[in-house]
């Protein structure tokens, strides 16, 4: 199958990045678009997202300065800067047969081709076990606790990526962001990312989303809820 790469050539705002995801999130669960996409972006600024069903007052009260956008998906606190994010959006029916056995298969079998990417950058991981990192009450921050759907630093087992889902009616949205402290070359893991992911994904070609064209626009000020659907550029 024909997917779509979008690597952004500019970062975005927080509203628009969580906004992008979502409408090609429910252009593909709705049947509007016909092929799948993965979506490399980054932040125009300091931010933080928070899961689809996080209580944002308790957000706001850690980071009072700090725009603060929800994601479509779940999770807990994200806080953005220099930081990369990766989305693949498809359908449950468009990944090989063997992503399908269950969500945590599919999980990491995405997870597997951006692993082999860091891995190109220099950095060796692991699959998240699901370690409780936590003493004390449940912190509001995703990099505080490894999930077996995240990824961990080889040897030292800090979290390096954290991942989340959302699915509705076979449409599948994950959403990955590297750690804001890790230091590797973003270049070369997103060089590498395209090749990586060809396999895990069942990627039989390729094809550059157009990038020229917005997915949908509207005002900062207003933010999601003034949101407007502007035509979906498919890919060249």
């Amino acid at each position: 199958m024909q997917w779509q790469w979008w690597e952004q050539s500019q970062p975005a705002s927080p509203w628009e990045n969580m906004e992008t995801d979502a409408v090609l999130f429910a252009d593909i669960r709705d049947g509007r678009r016909p092929s799948p996409v993965v979506r490399v972006y980054k932040w125009d600024r300091p931010s933080v997202t928070i899961g689809r069903l996080q209580n944002e007052e308790d957000v706001r009260a850690q980071y009072p300065d700090l725009p603060i956008v929800r994601r479509p998906t779940g999770g807990r606190a994200v806080v953005h800067g220099d930081d990369l994010t990766v989305s693949v959006v498809t359908r449950d029916e468009w990944l090989p047969i063997a992503q399908k056995r269950s969500v945590l298969s599919s999980y990491r079998q995405i997870l597997s081709g951006v692993m082999s990417a860091l891995e190109m950058a220099g950095l060796q991981t692991d699959l998240g076990l699901g370690n409780a990192r936590e003493a004390g009450p449940r912190s509001i921050d995703c990099f505080a606790s490894t999930a077996s759907c995240d990824v961990a630093e080889r040897g030292t087992g800090r979290k390096v990526l954290g991942s989340a889902q959302r699915r509705e009616h076979g449409a599948i949205l994950q959403q990955m962001t590297l750690a804001s402290n890790l230091v590797i070359d973003h270049n070369v893991f997103t060089r590498s990312l395209k090749d990586c992911l060809t396999e895990p994904l069942g990627a039989g070609s390729w094809a550059n989303f157009v990038d020229s064209e917005s997915v949908l626009c509207y005002t900062e000020e207003q933010g999601p809820q003034g949101l407007l659907r502007r035509h979906v550029a498919h890919g060249a």
